[in-house]
Parts: C-alpha cells; sequence; structure tokens
C-alpha cells in the first residue's frame, strides 16, 4: 500500500502497478540521497551563507 499526503487530503493506492511505480520512485531518492552527515553539512552551509 502507498500512502499519499497532500493538502487537502490523503489518498491510499493499492494496485500492484502503483505499488511498484511508488516503489521504483523511492528506490531512485534513496540511492541519489546524501549521507545523513553529508546533509548535515550541506544545511550548515546554506544557512551560514544565507546568515551572512
Amino acid at each position: 500500500m502507498v500512502y499519499i499526503e497532500h493538502r487537502s487530503g490523503a489518498v491510499y493506492l493499492e494496485t500492484p502497478t502503483e505499488i511498484k511505480t511508488h516503489t521504483m520512485a523511492f528506490e531512485h531518492l534513496c540511492a541519489h540521497a546524501l549521507r545523513p552527515d553529508e546533509s548535515v553539512a550541506m544545511i550548515r552551509d546554506i544557512a551560514e551563507e544565507y546568515g551572512q
């Protein structure tokens, strides 16, 4: 099951095709995500840049 929350409510998707599509998208995002320590460093750098 896929649960998608949005501004005006939520949707539950249950068909195998819908689940596969969203699972693939999630796996793609995970594969391209920064490691937690890299994320913290990036956020810190951006905060310092905009804080000046």
